[in-house]
């Protein structure tokens, strides 16, 4: 992920291969030599496939891949770099207020390839190669018996989804706001109405609008 203004500035940065040749654009003070990539969390199901990413893309001479420490260092790092608009690039995930509020953007990867995921999960893999990332499935679970019971619910549920941008430009106001969840609920249904309207049928949306 980069900042908007940093994909902005330097349209010849789209993907993850062109890292290698534009280390220059990260370089930290304390070490100008070489770009900053802040890596996953230690710990994290993600750091052994961005360490292994790092080695694959051949990062290491041009590279410093940066330990974050934790998920709040690495979120206030995002934090103090985009208040100083400088060039920042670090892996995180999504959806997330991080990225709704700082609007980052993220670096196109090649297709996924399962046989070369499969090792880039694995802190031991001698000769990682590059793969994107697997997608991530979000289930919306409910009885069987919901379907007989309550059609009209199950028909709901079935229709409700939220692209991921949305969702962290919601959770970046709630947390901007130190909002409810409640009041979170209300800031979507008011706001994001092209979305869920499309979830209930129109006499049903109009209910909900008389409620807000």
């Amino acid at each position: 992920m980069v900042p908007d203004y940093v994909a902005a500035e330097h349209p010849e940065i789209k993907t993850i291969e062109d890292l290698k040749a534009n280390w220059a654009v990260f370089a930290d003070a304390s070490n100008p030599e070489k770009g900053r990539l802040y890596g996953c969390p230690p710990g994290w199901g993600c750091e052994p496939i961005t360490n292994n990413l790092f080695k694959a893309l051949g990062l290491a001479d041009t590279w410093e891949l940066f330990p974050s420490g934790s998920g709040e260092t690495l979120k206030a790092s995002i934090a103090k770099s985009v208040s100083r608009k400088e060039a920042f690039i670090d892996y995180y995930w999504g959806p997330t207020d991080v990225i709704g509020k700082y609007h980052m953007v993220r670096l196109a990867t090649p297709p996924f390839d399962a046989e070369n995921y499969k090792c880039l999960v694995d802190m031991n893999c001698a000769d990682p190669k590059v793969s994107g990332w697997a997608k991530g499935e979000v289930a919306v679970a409910a009885v069987t018996s919901l379907k007989t019971r309550a059609p009209d619910v199950a028909e709901f549920l079935s229709k409700m989804q939220v692209p991921n941008d949305d969702i962290s430009a919601v959770l970046a106001w709630g947390d901007d706001n130190g909002a409810t969840t409640d009041e979170v609920a209300t800031y979507f249904l008011k706001n994001y109405e092209a979305i869920w309207t499309k979830w209930v049928p129109a006499d049903v949306a109009d209910k909900v609008r008389a409620s807000l």
